[in-house]
């Protein structure tokens, strides 16, 4: 959590409480409401790992979030610039109140999972700002450094202890939190201590890397409930990365098609978990690859996956990610998207009529796209005398460091600016998630190709095709 936004006040919500009684089944649907002081307009929003659902924020502060989730997690919501977790089951309804101003001071809960609530917001502050003094540590104080910034956790999660009605899956989760953050810390810090003394990444440091690698490797992961944590999912990532490199070992480069690397991924992790883990793993994999780059390479894999899976949410999610790639289809027109150029002139993309369009969706403050830029020219002079439009878009927060940076490195090709950086029209058209993102479009503005190669990789196949 960043800053944490206010849980709220019941006054008015009491009556939610009790529109289920004991024994009623809630079904999945979770209700959040209540009431945040300082706040008379906006939205709250929650999210797993897409937004669930948003609420308007009323004249009074009060709010009233319904949404559905198929299992108990801990789920992040958003208003204004706060940001705070809940862990709540299907069928809970909890009321929240806070100021917008000091959300931590001033949050109480009521409601299902209160008790829960009330020590995620005390846990939020602890859990990350220290980090930063822990990987900046040196090779003699990181031990002492990491007792401090895990010591008021600890102590946090044996008040928990004390509490009456607490889940008992949360304050199973809570302990074994901190043995999986002391883990991530050991195996984070030598490659940030490397890094930070320009030390080679192979070379020997004084400190216990091969016991850490140990302890990964006899993590257990047989406990689906550890899933709620990214840090869980981040080693059983690992795992999956590993194995599917020794499967993909060997095999002749002419034989791997565009989905071969995720059709070993399912492969890996159905051999590697147990099958609520693996269907887990293997649908948050696809979802985020589909969200980046679309379902084309992913196809084969969805269908893999879902033979195998035994929960209708994931196969539900992943087919709605993928209709959304629908209106990206190759041959769909795409909007004529209004731009500014470099010397400020209102532009469009019907300006480029009768030309191809290889289109470049990048940032200043992003490194894998300036890398790009050495590629980007040399296509530029390959195919000068062709009828190809190569166009930069920016999605910079402002016009200034785009416009300094086109003009010192005198940026080849047409450079344009796109207002409201990742809301801007372009971006949330082709669904970017990430940058660089390639794009080419045809001489009257369809698509070819959504999520095109990078001019490093072999762009210049499918350019060919074209011209």
């Amino acid at each position: 959590m960043k800053k944490l936004p206010a849980l709220l006040i019941i006054t008015v919500c009491m009556a939610f409480i009790s529109c289920s009684g004991p024994g009623t089944d809630r079904g999945d649907q979770i209700i959040v409401a209540g009431k945040i002081d300082g706040l008379d307009q906006g939205t709250i929003s929650v999210r797993r790992d897409d937004v669930l659902a948003t609420a308007d924020i009323h004249p009074d502060g009060s709010f009233h979030l319904p949404f559905s989730y198929y299992a108990n997690y801990y789920f992040q919501f958003r208003v204004a610039d706060q940001g705070f977790w809940l862990y709540l089951d299907p069928g809970d309804s909890i009321y929240i109140s806070a100021h917008i101003d000091d959300f931590s001071n001033t949050f109480s809960a009521s409601g299902d999972k209160s008790v829960e609530a009330e020590f995620m917001v005390r846990k939020e502050p602890l859990d990350f700002g220290p980090e930063v003094q822990v990987m900046s540590a040196g090779l003699d104080e990181y031990f002492e450094k990491k007792n401090e910034f895990l010591t008021p956790l600890i102590e946090l999660v044996n008040e928990l202890e004390k509490q009456n009605n607490l889940d008992p899956d949360f304050l199973k989760l809570e302990k074994a939190y901190i043995e999986l953050r002391s883990l991530q810390l050991d195996l984070n810090f030598p490659m940030s201590y490397r890094m930070r003394n320009n030390i080679d990444r192979d070379a020997p440091i004084d400190f216990p890397e091969e016991e850490t690698k140990q302890r990964l490797e006899s993590l257990d992961y047989s406990d689906p409930l550890l899933l709620r944590f990214g840090v869980f999912r981040n080693f059983a990532n690992r795992k999956v990365h590993e194995l599917r490199q020794q499967m993909m070992h060997g095999i002749n480069p002419g034989e791997i098609g565009p989905d071969s690397s995720m059709i070993y991924t399912v492969l890996a992790a159905d051999s590697l978990f147990v099958p609520e883990i693996r269907d887990f793993m293997i649908y948050d994999m696809l979802r985020a690859n589909i969200g980046f780059s679309g379902p084309v390479g992913a196809r084969r894999s969805v269908e893999l996956f879902t033979s195998m899976n035994k929960n209708p949410y994931y196969t539900e999610r992943l087919n709605e990610a993928m209709a959304q790639w629908d209106m990206l289809s190759p041959g769909s027109l795409v909007p004529d998207f209004t731009f500014t150029d470099i010397d400020g002139n209102s532009v469009r993309l019907s300006d480029l009529s009768g030309k191809l369009i290889y289109i470049d969706i990048w940032a200043t403050w992003c490194g894998p796209c300036i890398a790009e830029h050495p590629h980007w020219d040399r296509l530029i002079e390959k195919y000068g005398d062709n009828d190809i439009a190569f166009l930069a878009i920016s999605i910079d927060e402002s016009p200034a460091p785009w416009e300094k940076m086109v003009r010192e490195k005198e940026m080849k090709g047409y450079n344009w600016y796109a207002e409201n950086a990742w809301q801007s029209e372009i971006a949330t058209h082709f669904l970017i998630r990430g940058i660089p993102r390639f794009i080419l479009l045809d001489r009257e503005r369809r698509i070819i190709d959504p999520n095109a190669g990078r001019p490093s990789g072999n762009i210049s196949e499918l350019l060919d095709q074209h011209i």
